[in-house]
This record gives C-alpha cells, sequence and structure tokens, in this order.
C-alpha cells in the first residue's frame, strides 16, 4: 500500500563521496515519504520527532541510501551543483532498515538546528 504510485513523490538524493566532505551530483527519486507522527516514533524520537521524515519503500529502491547522504526534499537543488549540499534540507540518519519486502529509511532535518 504504501509504495503505490499515487504516494510517491518527486525529492533529489545526494549520495556522500567515500573518504570525503563531498557529494555527488543529486539524483532524483521517486519514493513516498511522509511525518513521523505514531507514538512509538514519538517515544522513541523523543521531543525531536518533528525534526525526522521516514520513506517506506523496498529493498532495491533502499540500496541507493546510505547514512550520510543529503536529500532536498522541499527545496530544489541548486543549478550549479555544489559539492558541500549546503541547501539540502534533510540527511539519511542511519542505514536503511530492511525487512522481507519493504525498506525504511529516516532522514533528519538539516535547517533549525
Amino acid at each position: 500500500m504504501i509504495c503505490l504510485r499515487r504516494n510517491k513523490r518527486p525529492f533529489y538524493l545526494c549520495q556522500k563521496l567515500p573518504n570525503s566532505t563531498n557529494f555527488d551530483v543529486p539524483i532524483p527519486c521517486f519514493l513516498n515519504f511522509q511525518p513521523t507522527n505514531s507514538i512509538g516514533e514519538k517515544l522513541t524520537l523523543g521531543e525531536d520527532y518533528f525534526m525526522y521524515l521516514q520513506i517506506k519503500c523496498t529493498p532495491e529502491e533502499a540500496e541507493k541510501f546510505k547514512n550520510g547522504d543529503k536529500c532536498y526534499i522541499y527545496v530544489n537543488p541548486p543549478k550549479p551543483h555544489d559539492v558541500l549540499c549546503k541547501d539540502a534540507d534533510y540527511i539519511v540518519d542511519g542505514n536503511p532498515i530492511n525487512t522481507l519486502n519493504q525498506s525504511e529509511i529516516k532522514l533528519r532535518k538539516l535547517s533549525g538546528q
């Protein structure tokens, strides 16, 4: 249900380059993301639960995401690529959690810190 085409929205992923603080060019992605809002997530994340988004997808789609990658969710990436992705509004918080047919990716908000 969560991976239906009608629930998916566009955003951009910038993968972190190995052994560097720079990021690769933005990759357009089309997945379902939503704010954390369940009671369990509020208890786990504490007062900062509103700073997180979660992506529900298939394990194959989750292979692109690694801890520390940055995402442009509600903003567009700059046209000349910024290797530091200073304007990105979310960062991947931990590696994806994979189950049998579904993966969950947590994104933490960068602005407002």
